[in-house]
């Protein structure tokens, strides 16, 4: 509510409010001035309906073995060769700036504001239909058969129909990065971009140990965040292919890695500022990270997800990440759709090669959050950044993403469903809603009297954890009602 917020913006609670003196002792009344979601969770997950969860055997014997499973969101940081090198290039080459952190970091809030707050860039007909229907309105309301722009404009009617356009309009323009930026991006956004990679890098691993990228190719690499994350993850790669529009974002990327001098670049990296035009090369790993929201289109997305799935090589990964707000989230989806698409004609076209989602998609089916949702499909991730004292390297922050790890082969077997809401815990039971191999979103209740090694498994769990149970399919239990009602039953 309104009346909450501005106790959390000035930290006051409601409790401290009626200890105040002079407090007349009437209960507050909390109201609420945002627009409703229509998010109805009952609906939503199926709540009605709920199958019983069974824990799997394998998973039981494990935990009889003595796993405990992890509390909590893991919290990652740069590592320590990445942070090494960091602190050369400011030693070396920006010796000056470390003087000047804070308005960096000041500079770093604004970005992240306005990265919150993007939209999807509109096409082109839906901003003529939205003119359109501007206009239309204008017209009735001022009674004009025409809006003359041009010869003798009304000042009136021209300053409604800009101030109408203005917020109608999606303003969307791409995030040009100088020098100045891109260190603002280095000590502010890096950190958290590093951490969501090797958060995703990490399930990969678990998900298939054997697997170790020798070659990787990155669509806006900017500082090479993603090749740190690899080499941190798998370890050193052979060949690294980096593409970035940013000149500095490059020259920045080339210090790093060279420890303060950008001619001493480790073999095998090279740089780009146009991704080539030719697909011939295939790549272990291929990793486009916060950079479809670039895209002016949905036509030069959906031609940059199927060249980068056309550089994947056979039992490789494609891995996409975008920040967790309704904008990233959909681009997410709509590059999801496609592959998805691709991977269906692919029994077809010899050019095309099948593919399934690894992750966080326990299935290959339409996304259940797009379509009947309201609020974006994001995981937690939690971070550390740099060890300077104005980025207060010992506090954890918190970001939110979207993410989908693509594999270019065919699902072998079932897989298992997947947290998507933190699990709401009560005495005797755990509620977990869940995205299941099934494409659908479907709550279910882990109760300790039926299963107590999975109920104790639940409490431990987190939102984007895989919940290792196979779902019974949901049978109507006739309800008999109070015991005595039961007993009188049974009786007769």
């Amino acid at each position: 509510s309104l009346l909450q917020e501005m106790f959390a913006r000035f930290g006051f609670t409601a409790g401290w409010l009626q200890r105040q003196p002079g407090w007349s002792g009437q209960p507050l009344r909390l109201f609420s001035v945002s627009s409703p979601l229509l998010r109805d969770r009952q609906v939503i997950y199926n709540a009605t309906k709920r199958p019983e969860p069974v824990l799997t055997e394998e998973f039981r014997n494990k935990i009889k073995e003595g796993y405990k499973h992890p509390r909590g969101v893991p919290v990652y940081e740069p590592s320590e060769e990445f942070k090494k090198n960091v602190m050369k290039v400011f030693d070396k080459v920006f010796p000056a700036t470390i003087d000047h952190i804070d308005k960096y970091v000041a500079s770093g809030e604004k970005l992240e504001k306005f990265v919150k707050h993007r939209l999807v860039p509109l096409e082109k007909g839906e901003i003529k239909a939205r003119k359109n229907r501007i206009e239309d309105m204008l017209k009735e309301e001022f009674s004009l058969e025409d809006i003359d722009k041009e010869n003798i404009p009304d000042k009136a009617v021209m300053r409604k129909l800009k101030r109408m356009e203005s917020s109608h309009l999606c303003r969307w323009a791409p995030i040009e990065f100088d020098e100045v930026g891109s260190l603002t991006y280095l000590l502010t956004k890096s950190a958290a971009e590093f951490s969501s990679l090797r958060n995703i890098f990490q399930q990969i691993k678990e998900k298939n140990p054997t697997f170790q990228p020798r070659t990787m190719f990155d669509l806006g690499s900017g500082i090479c965040t993603g090749l740190w994350a690899v080499q941190d993850t798998f370890g050193k790669v052979s060949e690294a292919f980096l593409v970035d529009p940013s000149k500095h974002m490059n020259d920045l990327a080339r210090l790093i890695l060279g420890g303060g001098d950008g001619h001493q670049i480790p073999a095998g990296v090279s740089f780009r500022l146009k991704t080539p035009s030719s697909v011939d090369l295939q790549y272990d790993l291929v990793l486009c990270s916060n950079t479809l929201l670039e895209l002016p289109t949905a036509e030069e997305r959906l031609t940059s997800i199927h060249n980068l799935w056309a550089r994947v090589g056979e039992e490789g990964y494609l891995v996409l990440v975008e920040t967790g707000t309704n904008a990233g989230f959909h681009v997410i989806a709509e590059a999801r759709d496609y592959l998805n698409q691709l991977s269906q004609m692919s029994d077809d076209d010899d050019a095309l090669h099948v593919g399934h989602a690894v992750a966080p998609c326990p299935h290959d089916s339409a996304c259940p959050r797009h379509a009947h949702d309201t609020i974006p499909c994001n995981f937690p991730i939690r971070y550390r950044n740099f060890d300077i004292r104005q980025l207060k390297p010992d506090l954890i922050q918190t970001e939110v993403i979207s993410y989908l790890v693509f594999k270019k082969s065919g699902r072998e077997g079932g897989s298992v469903p997947r947290l998507v809401e933190t699990p709401v815990r009560a005495k005797s039971c755990t509620y977990c809603r869940l995205c299941t191999s099934m494409g659908t979103l479907q709550e279910v209740l882990v109760r300790k009297k039926d299963d107590d090694d999975l109920f104790q498994l639940s409490k431990r769990m987190k939102c984007g954890d895989e919940l290792p149970v196979n779902l019974k399919e949901w049978v109507d239990k006739p309800k008999i009602g109070t015991p005595w009602m039961k007993r009188k039953q049974t009786q007769n």
